[in-house]
């Protein structure tokens, strides 16, 4: 099983760095990869609807109705990194426009509000093995200034992921989607 300990050593290792001993080793490379590390996994998982970090919710209506412009307001989960689907308007006939604001509110006028979404990870064993790479590179972009003279290794890295480790995620991504029969989230019948 994959521990935030194995993304930190990958990271350490990219670039060339003495691995951590474990979960209670407090070298400067240990407290360095825990502050690096959740910035690392959103901007992994904010490249991309990755299937590992898709969940899908039907969101609590709040009482308090918005201002102007929205009929209701819904609560958003906590894990909540980014929109990718609102309800299906083919079949709901509300399928309008939204608004997402303070970070944690969805304004919409739809009498129910269900959602698909990016979220975030917390345990890295649920990382497919493509999307755990490239986190192991974005936090290695992210901590290399800290333990590098060169100016440019950040840089480097960060290329890398966004050049090679990504679209490779991506593609091994979209493969496994397309086993949906082109219907990519919202999927009632598979037989």
């Amino acid at each position: 099983m994959r521990s935030k300990v194995d993304i930190y050593n990958g990271a350490l290792q990219r670039i060339g760095v003495r691995p951590l001993v474990g979960t209670s080793d407090e070298r400067d490379e240990a407290v360095a990869c825990g502050r690096s590390y959740e910035a690392a996994v959103e901007m992994v998982l904010s490249a991309n609807n990755f299937q590992c970090s898709i969940r899908r919710a039907r969101l609590a209506r709040l009482a308090e109705a918005p201002v102007f412009g929205f009929t209701y307001q819904y609560e958003l989960p906590a894990d909540f990194l980014h929109l990718v689907e609102l309800n299906r308007p083919d079949e709901r006939g509300d399928g309008g426009g939204y608004s997402i604001e303070s970070g944690n509110r969805m304004l919409y006028s739809g009498e129910i509000c269900e959602i698909i979404y990016v979220r975030r990870i917390d345990n890295p064993a649920e990382f497919s093995p493509e999307v755990a790479r490239c986190v192991v590179l974005a936090l290695a972009s992210l901590i290399i200034p800290q333990f590098s003279e060169n100016p440019d290794a950040g840089i480097n890295i960060l290329n890398e992921l966004e050049q090679v480790a990504l679209p490779r995620a991506r593609t091994a991504d979209n493969m496994q989607a397309s086993m949906f029969r082109g219907r990519r989230f919202w999927t009632e019948n598979l037989s």
